[in-house]
C-alpha cells in the first residue's frame, strides 16, 4: 500500500498499523489517543503513515520518541504528535505483561490541555490517575493543526487575503 496514490481514507482505516498488530484497525475508536514507544513513524518518509492514522479517528500521538519526518508529516495533516517518556513509562507500568497483545485498550480518558502543556487520565469513575506535562507547541503548529492540515490551513490564509 505505501506507494498507492489512489488509496481511499477507509482502505487506510482498515489497514492503519497492521504491520504492528492485524487487529488495530478493530480496536481503535475515533478520537483514540495513540500512545507509543520510542522511534514512532521511524521507517516512514511517507505521509500515509499519518494519514491512516487520521483516517482511524485518531488525532493525537503520544509516544516516548518519534521520528522528525513522521511529526513533520503528520503535523502537515493535521495530526499531533508529542514525546512524553514519563507518560508512556508510566502506561508500560500499568498495562505491560507478558500476555499483553500488542494492542491495548486501557479504558482510560485522556483530558489534554495544548496550550498550559498538560494531560490528565481518568479511569471510568473519572478518578485522576495520572498528571502530567506534555509539550508545548508552537503557534504556527497549534495554526495548522486547528485547521487540519496545512494545506487546509494555506487555503484559509489565501482566502482572507
Amino acid at each position: 500500500y505505501t506507494y498507492q496514490d489512489d488509496i481511499t481514507r477507509e482502505q487506510m482505516k482498515a489497514i492503519v498499523m497492521e504491520n504492528y498488530d492485524p487487529e488495530f484497525s478493530r480496536l481503535v475508536q475515533p478520537d483514540d489517543v495513540v500512545v507509543a514507544g520510542a522511534n514512532f513513524g521511524t521507517g516512514s518518509s511517507r505521509e500515509q503513515a499519518a494519514t491512516a492514522l487520521l483516517a482511524a479517528g485518531v488525532r493525537l500521538v503520544v509516544c516516548e520518541s518519534a521520528s522528525e519526518t513522521f511529526k513533520r508529516n503528520a503535523v502537515n495533516n493535521g495530526l499531533l504528535v508529542l514525546e512524553s517518556p514519563r507518560l508512556v513509562q508510566w502506561l508500560r507500568k500499568r498495562f505491560q505483561s507478558p500476555d499483553a497483545a500488542p494492542t491495548i485498550v486501557s479504558g482510560l480518558d485522556a483530558h489534554v490541555g495544548l496550550v498550559a502543556g498538560k494531560i490528565q487520565l481518568t479511569d471510568s469513575s473519572g478518578t485522576s490517575v495520572y498528571d502530567g506535562d506534555l509539550p508545548r507547541i508552537g503557534k504556527a503548529a497549534q495554526e495548522i493543526i486547528v485547521a487540519g492540515g496545512l494545506e487546509n490551513w494555506v487555503r484559509a490564509r489565501m482566502a482572507a487575503q
